[in-house]
């Protein structure tokens, strides 16, 4: 059952493309503006569960991000994938004094910061693909169709077992540069976020999840992640992971998105009718109806509703 049909099953509204209060153009924009309003009032009453609406992203460049949502957390290797250091906010008015060893306001990679910029955010010291790579954790909101009956239900498992990963050292310094990940037509693509698992030598990666850097169909990078201190492993099993992006929602408040759509649609209802032309039977039904979704919504997240079910004639036509 799509998006659309779970709504008119709440509200016992008929919605087409044209003609019908709403159409499904409008609940397509209700339905986007109930997982704006679903995530915010997570991030304020519930602040625990933000991280299921995020998404962690790399950064090994001064090109910056884009940023839609808050942004929960930033860190940077310190020289080391396994010295992560926090940022911390930098005012932008500052951003080419943070680079300046004489300056006050000067950041090295054992205390980093961001600056935020035309939508963009940006790490200082510019974080760069070997061992100073930065990951940015945010919010991002969805958009939702009334077709559809799962955000992101597009997203695709792809998995590998039997992936090789070969360690590469700087002989001359026997310093550990990168690992390799080796498979035959393997089929992820850059960007990628993935978990490894059932390493038998490199146990030390298995539950590690990281970010594809693609090299050819055969073979690709993680960024990083190494093998240490194994040089060759085998047998690994590769697995997408889902990550937020802009058609991604947690299935388990998917719900709550519906309920928000159904509330919007009849309050959009209510409000095409000119009470004195029309059956007060029916506008009492749908403020009902109305009411106890509200009640529903709110109580989800632990607010009591205002919303009472019911109403005078005199209520109905104020």
């Amino acid at each position: 059952m799509d998006f659309k049909d779970q709504v008119s099953s709440l509200t016992g509204l008929s919605i087409l493309s044209d003609g019908t209060t709403p159409t499904e153009a409008e609940l397509s924009q209700f339905l986007t503006d109930g997982a704006k309003d679903v995530i915010n009032k997570f991030i304020i009453i519930m602040p625990g569960e933000a991280y299921k609406f995020s998404t962690t992203e790399s950064l090994s460049d001064d090109a910056g991000l884009f940023v839609k949502g808050s942004i929960l957390s930033i860190v940077r290797e310190n020289n080391d994938p396994e010295d992560l250091r926090e940022c911390t906010p930098i005012d932008p008015s500052h951003r080419t004094s943070s680079k300046e060893k004489t300056s006050l306001h000067y950041r090295s990679t054992s205390n980093p910061g961001y600056y935020k910029l035309n939508g963009k955010v940006f790490v200082v010291p510019v974080p760069t693909s070997t061992n100073n790579v930065a990951s940015v954790t945010h919010i991002l909101y969805p958009e939702v169709l009334h077709d559809e009956s799962s955000i992101g239900s597009s997203t695709v498992i792809n998995t590998k077992s039997g992936v090789l990963i070969s360690r590469v050292v700087d002989e001359s310094t026997e310093a550990n540069t990168k690992s390799v990940f080796t498979k035959t037509a393997h089929g992820f693509v850059e960007g990628d976020l993935v978990k490894i698992t059932d390493c038998s030598e490199a146990t030390d990666l298995n539950g590690i999840t990281g970010t594809v850097k693609y090299i050819d169909s055969g073979s690709f990078e993680l960024y990083g992640i190494f093998a240490q201190p194994i040089a060759e492993a085998t047998g690994a099993v590769i697995t997408t992971v889902p990550k937020i992006d802009d058609s991604w929602f947690p299935d388990e408040y998917e719900y709550l998105i519906v309920l928000y759509a159904a509330i919007k649609s009849v309050e959009a209802k209510l409000a095409s009718y000119t009470v004195e032309d029309e059956d007060l039977e029916l506008v009492r039904g749908y403020a009902n109806t109305l009411a106890t979704l509200k009640n529903q919504y709110l109580s989800s997240f632990g607010i009591k509703a205002e919303a009472k079910v019911g109403g005078s004639d005199e209520e109905l036509n104020r």
